[in-house]
């Protein structure tokens, strides 16, 4: 306000008095030597929380900041020999000793005879804080701007700068400084003017939001644009997205050629979301289940499942999708499918949990086994016929064996042995000299008669083995034993069999199975292994039977019992099976089987 001349102030004119007590503003009247305040209006009192009567009672220095009072004072001598107003903003206290921010305007006068100020208060205290605030927010928005990942910057509707961060001065390799207030048309690096003009009038003239991207060849990195316009200003972020472009190439890449992986093998390939819904269905998909991609493409997977089946397998989908660890595979049980004409069809394969993009995702690979499982039963039953037969062929041989050795021994033994008696009887009979001739005839026949009684014997051996009856299997063993070593001197045999297991019975039918195994074992190290050694060792209880014959020849590999007429091993198994036995041939490192 303009200043007034230094004027007499007389508290008892009523002018002066209204128009100093009624005003609006807080006023005090002041010496200015002392400061003491000699008068204050109502609205004083309201301003500083005192009553008028307490304002009276203090100095100027009461009122103010202490770290303030040093500079108000020298204002105040300054103010009183100038004829101009003052104004300026200080700190005061209200009678809480709260901090007001207080504008004051001075103005210098005369009371009975004495220099004074009349001082006009406006606490501007609330006005002070919010401009505090808009500038810490202006910093604040100013730091973030200048921290965020993004390139940032603000253009007006002409299209010039009136922002950048850091970010966007590295991009256009200049200044803020020098970049405010001229137009981003003169500064776009590469051919990227054209693109963004044509964008940025999109946004600005429809008022709307823009994003567009932007390959920047001189570097090779490839940008996101996103131009967002407001009534007052146009922003524009510039994110840099290579790595996932990159990313995406790959992605696609990948994809193209799963497309053509998928697309070439007869499996089924299907691909299924979280909620169970097919993304993908091959053609071997296709032509196992006979419908088309498009026609299940987005419908749930149980639905090529029988009824019967869908629920469990949306629980059993669920628990697999939301189970712990990283993605994995794994095998699938057989599973009975649906094909589109209403058919079972028994399947199976694996099925995969990957993770895409924070979406889960499950890969099934599928087989029709239908037919496979088909051959496997007819498989299962011709085996199962074939071992029954073997077991019943092997009982007949046992008895046939049995009932020839009878004979041979009851019959044809008895025979031989009754020739060589009367053979013997006549010789003893005879009463002339025979001539030479007719003695080594009967010489002759006599050791005919004992080759055939041998021979009878050896047969009987074979065909029944001695001791196994009476004895058991310990026993026969050993006996086998020492009957080859009699004619194999070139192998050494061994029998370990502990005295516990020695007296130990099994039942007839595992004793002779056993026995014949380990007969034809024996008879192949003999032949084959070429080896000087050969141990057989039994072992087990009441309950279990082990057999082991360990050469120490050139090893033996079940391969070589594929050649034509080499049925040893074939029999060694079926005589196995037949009473519930296992056989393992291993070629053992150091040499010998």
């Amino acid at each position: 306000m303009e200043s007034l001349p230094r004027i007499g102030l007389d508290l008892g004119v009523n002018a002066y008095r209204i128009l100093f007590e009624k005003n609006p503003l807080p006023m005090f009247l002041v010496y200015q030597g002392s400061h003491e305040i000699v008068a204050a209006n109502e609205a004083a009192a309201r301003c500083y929380g005192h009553t008028v009567e307490e304002l009276l009672l203090l100095r100027l220095s009461d009122i103010y900041h202490a770290d303030d009072w040093p500079s108000a004072l020298a204002h105040f001598d300054f103010a009183a020999t100038s004829s101009k107003s003052f104004k300026n903003l200080w700190r005061h206290l209200n009678a809480s000793g709260d901090v007001m921010d207080v504008l004051i305007d001075t103005e210098s006068v005369i009371v009975k005879g004495l220099p004074a100020l009349i001082i006009a208060v406006r606490n501007v205290t609330k006005e002070t804080q919010a401009f505090l605030n808009v500038v810490a927010e202006r910093k604040g928005l100013d730091r973030t701007l200048h921290t965020i990942p993004d390139i940032f910057f603000t253009l007006d509707f002409d299209g010039c700068f009136t922002f950048l961060n850091s970010r966007a001065e590295k991009l256009f390799q200049k200044r803020r400084e020098t970049l405010l207030g001229r137009s981003i048309a003169d500064c776009i690096p590469g051919t990227w003017a054209s693109q963004h003009q044509k964008h940025f009038e999109e946004a600005t003239g429809n008022q709307v939001k823009v994003i567009y991207p932007w390959h920047l060849p001189s570097s090779g990195r490839w940008y996101e644009v996103r131009i967002r316009p407001t009534v007052s200003m146009v922003s524009v972020f510039i994110r840099d997205v290579t790595r996932k472009h990159l990313l995406d190439e790959k992605v696609r890449q990948v994809n193209h050629y799963m497309h053509a992986l998928t697309h070439v093998v007869s499996e089924a390939v299907i691909s299924v979301n979280s909620n169970g819904e097919i993304q993908t269905f091959n053609p071997g998909a296709e032509r196992i289940f006979g419908f088309s991609a498009s026609s299940v493409v987005g419908h749930s997977l149980e639905n090529l499942l029988p009824i019967r089946f869908r629920d469990a397998h949306i629980r059993q989908r669920g628990e697999f999708s939301h189970s712990a660890g990283a993605p994995r595979m794994m095998g699938l049980r057989l599973v009975k499918g649906l094909r589109a004409d209403g058919k079972e069809i028994d399947l199976e394969g694996t099925i995969a949990h990957v993770k895409v993009e924070d979406t889960q995702i499950l890969i099934v690979a599928l087989q029709d086994v239908t037919a496979k499982l088909a051959v496997d039963v007819e498989r299962r039953d011709t085996r199962t016929r074939l071992s029954n037969l073997a077991r019943k062929l092997m009982l007949q041989e046992k008895n046939l064996i049995k009932n020839v050795a009878q004979m041979l021994h009851d019959q044809l033994g008895q025979t031989l042995a009754a020739i060589r008696v009367v053979h013997e009887a006549i010789g003893a009979t005879r009463r002339i000299q025979p001539t030479l001739e007719a003695q080594r005839l009967d010489d002759k026949l006599t050791g005919l008669i004992n080759q055939a009684i041998g021979e009878v014997r050896l047969v009987l051996v074979k065909l029944h083995p001695p001791l196994l009856e009476e004895y058991g299997l310990a026993a026969a063993l050993d006996n086998e034993l020492r009957d080859r070593a009699m004619h194999s001197l070139k192998m050494r045999f061994t029998l370990k069999a502990p005295e516990e297991i020695a007296s130990v019975r099994w039942a007839a039918s595992i004793e002779y199975s056993a026995f014949m195994i380990a007969r034809e074992a024996i008879e192949n190290a003999i032949r084959h292994s070429g080896g000087d050694s050969l141990v057989v060792s039994l072992g087990g209880d009441t309950n279990r039977l082990t057999l082991e014959i360990v050469d120490n020849g050139k090893g033996f590999g079940i391969e070589q019992e594929a050649k034509v007429g080499h049925l040893g091993m074939a029999g060694i198994q079926e005589r196995a099976k037949s009473i519930g036995a296992t056989v393992s041939v291993v070629h053992a490192r150091e040499g010998g089987t």
